[in-house]
């Protein structure tokens, strides 16, 4: 399991996607494998799990339509329109949605674990991996055709990412300004926010439309990780520029000039967090 010898791992039964996403209990039991394995490796990896219903979560409060697949993430059936997103009452949005299903879940871990291991935050995508979620491969037309509405756009997902890390923390009697990330603590930063789909940008769009929707969202939290997949070095360079970034999550570190890279962290006064 993760490169770990488990031999136990054969003598019980094992659950698909499908069924975890459906099943609070068969999620944590194959959760419980990756514990194991994290434990016996011997490093300074802490015991974390999350809610596992990927991408899903934060559109599906949108109202986004999603398909449930036994071996593969979910995705989804429908993109909305920029009109559905912004006019998109995000009041009580514990009644919408995955919202209670993923509470659910991570209040049984939660007291599943008795803290043997902790509980983190679901995946709560960033402001413009959420927009591109919702809207698909426009959104990249968008930004050119209807920039007023884009920002208005974000600041529909900026709302959603702050509001639903605010009560899934309650949930989990996490502190606003710390937490964990994987198997990563984060002592002064309490959140994670993944960019994946703004590596698509130019560095002149990024500016526009993802720059000053990360800094609003990470605010309330004392900053945060940033994540984003692939080779940018002009998203590392501006990510690491961000008070607001605490450290940086690379997707794929190989990519990088090792020794240059870090150089670049250590000028920053930022935290590495290597692969995802």
């Amino acid at each position: 399991v993760g490169g770990v010898e488990v031999p136990e791992f054969d003598l019980f039964p094992h659950y698909d996607l499908k069924e975890q996403f459906y099943h609070k209990e068969k999620m944590l039991a194959e959760y419980t494998w990756e514990l194991i394995a994290r434990a016996r490796c011997k490093s300074d990896a802490q015991l974390s799990i999350r809610s596992n219903h990927g991408c899903a979560i934060v559109p599906s409060i949108f109202g986004a339509e999603y398909q449930v697949f036994p071996d593969k993430p979910p995705w989804f059936k429908e993109h909305l329109s920029i009109d559905q997103i912004i006019h998109q009452d995000l009041n009580r949005i514990e009644e919408k949605g995955l919202y209670s299903k993923i509470s659910e879940f991570m209040r049984y871990f939660k007291q599943k674990l008795q803290g043997k291991a902790q509980v983190y935050l679901p995946a709560v995508l960033g402001p413009f991996d959420t927009a591109h979620l919702l809207r698909g491969t426009d959104i990249f037309l968008d930004v050119y055709d209807h920039p007023s509405s884009v920002f208005k756009l974000m600041e529909k997902t900026t709302e959603i990412f702050i509001k639903s890390n605010i009560l899934w923390k309650k949930v989990i009697d996490e502190s606003l300004t710390a937490g964990m990330y994987d198997s990563v603590y984060m002592a002064d930063c309490g959140v994670r926010i993944t960019e994946d789909s703004s590596v698509l940008l130019s560095p002149e769009m990024w500016s526009k439309f993802v720059k000053p929707f990360i800094k609003e969202a990470l605010k309330p939290f004392g900053g945060g990780v940033s994540h984003f997949c692939g080779k940018a070095d002009y998203l590392l360079e501006t990510h690491l520029s961000l008070p607001e970034v605490k450290g940086v999550n690379l997707g794929q570190p190989e990519l990088y000039e090792y020794e240059l890279m870090i150089n670049k962290f250590i000028a920053a006064g930022k935290v590495f967090i290597g692969s995802c």
